[in-house]
């Protein structure tokens, strides 16, 4: 019975103006269990997906899955995004 994530419409701006809009795809709505919804309850939050998935280099299963894998740059991208919505306090 988890609660819903509702992402905070503040910090999702903060979050487009970080990666441009360009590099944005909104998905529809989930319906999976998540327990960052309680942190929501609490103080502000924005739930993205980095986006992991690489056909060409066959990197498809999902992330529960034991076939799971990705491509360690995609790290780089979310500290990149981080350090972007951080330099939008300066």
């Amino acid at each position: 019975m988890y609660p819903a994530v509702t992402n905070d419409a503040e910090m999702f701006e903060l979050f487009k103006a970080a990666i441009g809009e360009e590099n944005l795809e909104i998905i529809k709505p989930m319906t999976i269990s998540e327990d960052f919804s309680y942190f929501q309850r609490r103080v502000p939050g924005l739930f993205f997906m980095l986006g992991s998935r690489n056909v060409a280099m066959g990197y498809i299963n999902p992330l529960h899955s034991n076939k799971f894998n990705f491509n360690e740059d995609i790290l780089l991208t979310g500290i990149q995004i981080f350090e972007n919505i951080r330099k939008q306090f300066e």
